[in-house]
């Protein structure tokens, strides 16, 4: 099933105009054919100086959000950093996790200190090693503004997530994200 809507159902002839088009598209599948992919994530938040204001309240929402959209069943970790990094939840289902007490610590942030994104990106991709399962979506998914201390071996990080089958998801915050 799809819908498309235009802001303006007129355009005048021979003139450049901007338009905005929503396009909805609706696919359904028959229940007997969905199955849910298990998650082990581990949650990689930066609260280094840089994130002060906006960026560090975009960020924990962003996370809060993910975290509540998770299943029992999904195994999930919760890593803090700036200078130093913290792993506020270890890798475990998270229908075992103390939610509250997570909450509290998230609750509990703030930016200051430098950047170890190096050593917080292998403090997240360990904790998915620890639960790793072939069955399931392995991911760190890093929240920053991409403003590392030493980027010199993200590059192999990575690789070698990669080859382990783990994947990196990174949200880039505020004006000044660092991309590469």
């Amino acid at each position: 099933d799809w819908k498309v809507e235009s802001n303006n159902a007129y355009v005048m002839a021979n003139e450049v105009n901007d338009r905005v088009v929503h396009v909805e598209v609706k696919a359904s599948v028959p229940e007997s054919m969905t199955q849910r992919i298990p998650l082990n994530l581990s949650l990689v938040l930066d609260h280094s100086g840089s994130m002060s204001g906006a960026q560090m309240d975009d960020a924990r929402e962003a996370l809060i959000t993910m975290l509540e959209a998770l299943h029992p069943e999904d195994r999930v970790s919760v890593v803090a950093f700036s200078t130093r990094v913290q792993v506020l939840q270890v890798q475990d289902e998270w229908g075992d996790v103390k939610k509250a007490k997570l909450m509290e610590k998230l609750a509990e942030l703030r930016p200051g200190g430098t950047t170890a994104m190096r050593e917080a990106l292998s403090a997240g991709l360990n904790q998915v090693r620890k639960r790793f399962d072939a069955g399931a979506i392995n991911r760190v998914m890093l929240l920053s503004d991409g403003i590392p201390n030493d980027a010199s071996q993200l590059v192999s990080l990575a690789t070698g997530a990669r080859q382990g089958n783990i994947a990196i998801t990174t949200f880039g915050l505020g004006p000044y994200y660092n991309e590469d």
